[in-house]
């Protein structure tokens, strides 16, 4: 068993009640060096010490929130004994960490859910002791009220991850905002904080979208020469160059302003540009209008 789990953004010690558990630690923590974590569970080199009963995880770098939630789901999933309280605990004290691309949804001051998006798909993960157990009444209430909206979406219990997944298929600010006002509801965020987090999931829809198409812009920049698109090579590179802007929320320059709106409106190089490329700003365009112009009109003015 599990007695306590300490975290900073350099550290996490974890103390065991009997020695038995740090082999099994040493099995499921570790691949053939004892003394380094597995990539499988954290994607930057984390070192291990071990001292009796206890276990130092430690980097050079810094954790953050998604990888003690990822630890924490794969230590419930190898079978290591942990109590409900401890784990709360542990999940709230993340929350301090960098929680960069994931909203923290609080009432009275606690978190309830962590919400991210990914692959055009809203992930939902319990972090209160009500929500915790996705089979609890609280997490049945929740997921009632998100089927019987008038939001069309995928709904799906992931009890892998420990999540509801929620695949947007439909306007994404409406898709949002109902979202938002069911989490009100249920008492997972506070009233005042309604429009920030319609806001936040917004962004981080906006993230997931342009990360994505960036990909798919990279590979036609890269074709080789013999491929019937490499003669769109430049132009694809020029979309990179826009979609790793609006990706990073980053300032765009005169040029970069100029082919976005021309890409917006299909003229100029874009009237003739293929279906492939046209169909990132066609998307961007449909999903988030409000955003991309608002992004014009900052850069514009500066």
């Amino acid at each position: 068993m599990i007695k306590t789990i300490l975290i900073t953004k350099k550290q996490i010690e974890i103390l065991f009640t009997n020695h038995d558990n740090i082999e099994h630690f040493i099995k499921t923590f570790t691949v053939l060096d004892k003394y380094k974590a597995a990539k499988a569970l954290f994607p930057h080199t984390v070192l291990i010490k071990y001292n009796n009963n206890n276990v130092i995880l430690s980097t050079s770098q810094q954790f953050i929130y998604s990888e003690i939630y990822h630890m924490i789901n794969y230590m419930l999933c190898h079978n290591f004994n942990i109590n409900i309280n401890l784990i709360v605990e542990t999940l709230e004290k993340a929350c301090s960490l960098n929680t960069n691309n994931f909203l923290i949804c609080k009432f009275s001051n606690r978190p309830q859910y962590s919400i991210t998006i990914r692959n055009n798909t809203i992930i939902m993960n319990p972090i209160s002791k009500n929500y915790f157990n996705l089979s609890s009444q609280e997490n049945k209430h929740l997921i009632h009220l998100l089927k019987s909206s008038n939001i069309t979406c995928d709904f799906a219990i992931n009890n892998i991850n420990r999540s509801i997944d929620i695949t947007i298929t439909n306007n994404v600010y409406k898709t949002m905002e109902h979202i938002v006002n069911i989490l009100l509801q249920v008492n997972i965020i506070e009233q005042s904080d309604k429009d920030d987090a319609i806001q936040s999931l917004i962004n981080l829809a906006f993230y997931d979208f342009t990360t994505h198409e960036l990909k798919i812009v990279k590979n036609i920049a890269q074709y080789p020469t013999d491929h019937p698109l490499s003669k769109y090579r430049t132009m694809a590179k020029n979309v990179e160059n826009i979609f790793l802007h609006l990706a990073n929320d980053q300032y765009l320059d005169t040029q970069s302003l100029t082919q976005l709106k021309n890409a917006l409106n299909r003229i100029g190089d874009f009237s003739t540009a293929p279906c492939i490329i046209m169909q990132s700003f066609n998307k961007l365009n449909k999903n988030f209008h409000e955003k991309v112009q608002h992004i014009i009109s900052k850069n514009t003015s500066h």
